[in-house]
C-alpha cells in the first residue's frame, strides 16, 4: 500500500476511481417547424416551460447524444408524455399523435408544458418512444445517419 501511495504522489497515478461526472444533457426546442424561428437550449429538467417563455410553444426539437428528454403535455410532469432518445431530431411535432390532446389538435405541436432530462445510461436506441408518439408517417431523422 505504501508503494501505491508513493507512485500516486510521485507520478500522479490514481488507484481510486474518480467520481463519475454527470453527463452533459442538452436539447434545443424551437418555436417553428423545421428548427426555425426562436429557440431555447435546455440543460436540465423544467417543471413549467412558461419560465422560459416556451409553454405550449414548441414545434420542433433536437435531442443531443447521451440525453433522454421526456416531454409532458401538462406542467409539473403531468398528463400524457413521450420520450425522445438522442441523438434525434423531430422537425415537425404536429405529425406525432397526442393521446390526451383534443381531436382538433395538431398532434404534439404547441402542446408541451414540461420536460425532464436524464442521461441515456441504458444505451437506449435513438428515436421516439411512448404510446402517443406513433407518427402519421415515418421520419428517419436519426442524427447519426
Amino acid at each position: 500500500l505504501l508503494f501505491c501511495f508513493t507512485l500516486c504522489c510521485i507520478f500522479g497515478f490514481t488507484i481510486l476511481k474518480p467520481d463519475d461526472e454527470e453527463p452533459e444533457l442538452r436539447i434545443v426546442v424551437y418555436e417553428g417547424t423545421n428548427f426555425s424561428s426562436s429557440h431555447s437550449e435546455l440543460r436540465k429538467s423544467l417543471r413549467n416551460l412558461k419560465y422560459i417563455g416556451r409553454n405550449d410553444d414548441i414545434s420542433s426539437v433536437v435531442v443531443d447524444k447521451g440525453t433522454i428528454a421526456k416531454f409532458y403535455r401538462g406542467p409539473d410532469y403531468s398528463a400524457c408524455a413521450f420520450e425522445i432518445v438522442g441523438p434525434f431530431r423531430v422537425p415537425k411535432l404536429d405529425e406525432y399523435n397526442c393521446g390526451c390532446c383534443s381531436e382538433n389538435s395538431n398532434g404534439w405541436d404547441n402542446e408541451i408544458s414540461s420536460v425532464e432530462l436524464y442521461p441515456n445510461s441504458n444505451e437506449r436506441s435513438p428515436g421516439i418512444h411512448g404510446d402517443f408518439s406513433d407518427p402519421q408517417r415515418p421520419y428517419p431523422y436519426n442524427m447519426d445517419n
